[in-house]
This record gives structure tokens, sequence and C-alpha cells, in this order.
């Protein structure tokens, strides 16, 4: 992962405790902690830009010596070296990636941030993506999350906070490209669920406030 490792620490740390850890006691923290420890979760100690050979390469050894069966790389921009051609990196580094997911069977989540969109664009789509035309061609998968915010004066009401996961393109059997699914994020736990009621925030009643 090319991000802040403590930063991904606290994410995490408040998804498995429900929201602000900051107000539980250093006792409760410690036992979440001790959860997040014994999950087989490996973070690559690294922050900043990253050769997509050495990402490669960490992948390739994560895979080897951890069985890991799943990377997310946050983000396609920390593999791209500014002032080069950037539209020829970003396909040498999806066609990589692409290349050693089906060669190791490893599932490989790789984010994208859009380029700026225009006033008139509804939302971000697949060909607002840098690197669209590699992405279009090498992905298998490809999501497009756009987040919302409370909408109580919606038809019908929706007062929590959302998640729209568009499907920009698939190729597997058991879904289709164009379809989407609303999902309810809790911005303190940072977790998301199909239900509002089942995020940590909807179950303890909490209310959001708008501004």
């Amino acid at each position: 992962m090319c991000s802040s490792d403590l930063g991904l620490v606290q994410k995490l740390l408040r998804m498995q405790m429900g929201g602000d850890f900051t107000k539980s006691s250093p006792e409760a923290r410690r036992k979440s902690l001790e959860k997040l420890g014994a999950m087989p979760l490996y973070l690559l100690d690294h922050y900043g830009n990253l050769s997509a050979q050495k990402m490669i390469e960490s992948i390739k050894y994560a895979v080897r010596r951890h069985g890991v069966q799943m990377v997310l790389v946050d983000h396609l921009g920390f593999l791209v070296t500014s002032g080069d051609d950037e539209r020829a990196q970003i396909e040498n580094v999806v066609r990589q990636m692409a290349v050693v997911a089906y060669s190791l069977k490893v599932q490989i989540v790789l984010i994208a941030h859009p380029r700026t969109l225009s006033s008139q664009a509804e939302r971000v789509t697949m060909n607002d993506l840098k690197g669209a035309s590699a992405i279009k061609q090498d992905a298998s998968e490809v999501l497009v999350v756009v987040r919302e915010p409370p909408r109580p004066n919606a038809t019908p009401p929706r007062p929590w906070p959302g998640s729209w996961i568009h499907i920009e393109k698939n190729r597997s059997e058991f879904g289709t490209a164009g379809s989407k699914a609303l999902l309810a994020f809790g911005p303190l736990s940072l977790v998301f669920a199909d239900r509002w009621e089942s995020t940590p925030e909807g179950r303890t009643g909490a209310m959001i406030a708008l501004p």
C-alpha cells in the first residue's frame, strides 16, 4: 500500500471499534489492536511514489511468503513519475498488474483517481479515470464509487450518507456492466453496509449533522 501506515492503522481501528477510538478506554483499544494484529493483514512500509517494478516485486513476495490473496494499491498516481509520458507509464502499470493478478491468481484492487470533471458532468465514469484506455482494456472489473451526503428532502427521504457503486465493467458472468447499488456509509466507522441500521452509527442511533 502506498500511503501512511499510521493513517491506515487509525482507519482500521475505527472500523474495528465502530467509530472514534479516542473516546474508548486504553484497554478497549488494546483489545481491538490485538484483534487487528491477529488478522492476515500486511502493510507495505512505504509512503509516496514507488516504481511499478518495486510494487510488482512486493506483490509477488507477499503472495509467495505470506499467502496473500488480495492486494489493495492506493493509488495509481503513486506509481507514475511526473514529467515523463504519463499515459505510457499508466498503460505499463495496469498491464503489469493484470498479468501478475492472472499468473499468481491473486486479486489486485487498484484505486485510480479521476481527472478534473466539467461542471456539466453528473458523476465520474470509467472514461474520466486517469489511464482510462488502459483500465478499460486490462481491468477485469471497474467500479466507480460516488459518495453522497444525506438527502432528507428526497423522495423517499434518505437521512444518512451513502455511496453509489456503479459497475462500469464486469467480465464475470455473475455481474452486469451498467448496474449500480446504493450502500449506507458510516463516516465515523468508515463502514459500508446494505442498510444504515447495519452500520455501527446506525446501530447506536447516531444522528448525522448536516452543514
